[in-house]
C-alpha cells in the first residue's frame, strides 16, 4: 500500500476537488534520527548551567537536573526558569550546544538519507531544540541539504509544541496552509495531538520513545494519531502493514 493510497481520499480526483499539495513535517530528536546516545551530554550541559548560575557541585547539578526533567515532562526550560530564574533562552542554546556532543552517534534506517531526498514534497525539521543544533546534526550526518528547511524554538518565537503560539508560528513561517496536506512525524502523543487539531496528518514513531516522560496515553489516541510506525522507513515501505496497537509502555492510568 502505498502512501499515496494510504492518505488520499481522491486519489484520481474524480470528485472534482483540486488535490491537495503534501508537505513532510518531521520532529527530530527520537524521531527522525535516533538522538539517545546525545542524552547524556545534553544532561551534562544542562549541569553545567546549574553550576553556572548556583553554588552546586556538579553531583548536585546532574541530580537536580534529573528532577527537574522528571517533574517537567521531559523538559528543564521552565523548571530551571521558575527555580533558579535561568532565562529559558540561555537553557535552550545551552542544553542543545553541540559543541559537547559526539554527533555522528545518533541512530537512522539504512538507505534513509535516499529516502528522505526522494519525497514528493517539501521536508521540514519542526523541533523544540535549537535551530543551530538541529542544523549542525543534520549536516554532520549528511541530512541538511535534503530537507527545505529547519524550525526550532529560536525561529518560532521561543514557543514550544505543543502549544498553540508554535503550531501557527511554524505554519505562518513556512507558508503551509490548507491547500497542504501535512504529514506529521512525532515521538510525543501531546504533540501529535494538537497538531491534529489544525488538520495534520498525524503519524507516531514510537522505536525509539517507548516509556519517555512525555508519552502518555489511552485507548483514546487513535482519535488522533493515524498511523504508528517503529521509525520513519516503516512508514513507507509498502510491505509492512500499520500497526494499530499501543505498546504497553505508553498505557499510563
Amino acid at each position: 500500500m502505498s502512501l499515496k493510497e494510504n492518505f488520499d481520499k481522491d486519489p484520481d480526483g474524480k470528485d472534482g476537488q483540486t488535490l491537495r499539495k503534501r508537505a513532510y513535517v518531521f520532529d527530530l530528536d527520537c524521531t527522525f534520527f535516533d538522538t539517545r546516545p546525545l542524552y547524556p551530554a545534553m544532561r551534562e550541559n544542562a549541569a553545567r548551567l546549574l553550576m553556572k548560575h548556583t553554588t552546586m557541585n556538579a553531583a548536585d547539578a546532574l541530580d537536580t537536573v534529573d528532577r527537574v526533567l522528571a517533574e517537567n515532562n521531559g523538559y528543564v526550560r521552565e523548571g530551571f526558569a521558575r527555580e533558579f530564574g535561568i532565562h529559558p533562552h540561555e537553557t535552550v542554546d545551552t542544553v542543545y550546544d553541540p559543541a559537547y556532543m559526539e554527533l555522528t552517534s545518533v541512530k537512522f534506517p539504512p538507505g534513509f538519507r535516499d529516502l528522505i531526498k526522494s519525497l514528493d514534497g517539501p521536508v521540514y525539521i519542526y523541533t523544540n531544540a535549537s535551530t543551530p543544533y538541529a542544523d549542525k546534526l543534520l549536516a554532520t550526518n549528511g541530512f541538511l541539504s535534503v530537507v527545505e528547511d529547519v524550525y526550532g524554538v529560536d525561529r518560532l518565537n521561543y514557543h514550544r509544541k505543543p502549544s498553540d503560539g508554535s503550531f501557527r508560528a511554524f505554519e505562518e513561517a513556512t507558508g503551509l496552509d490548507d491547500t497542504y496536506e501535512i504529514v506529521f512525524f512525532e515521538d510525543s502523543l501531546e504533540n501529535l495531538y494538537h497538531a491534529k487539531q489544525r488538520g495534520w496528518t498525524t503519524v507516531l514513531v514510537n522505536g525509539y520513545s517507548q516509556g519517555n516522560m512525555h508519552a502518555n496515553a489511552d485507548m483514546a489516541t487513535w482519535d488522533y494519531v493515524d498511523r504508528m510506525v517503529c521509525d520513519i522507513a516503516e512508514f513507507f515501505d509498502p510491505d509492512i502493514k500499520p500497526k494499530w496497537t499501543i505498546p504497553h509502555d505508553y498505557i499510563y492510568r
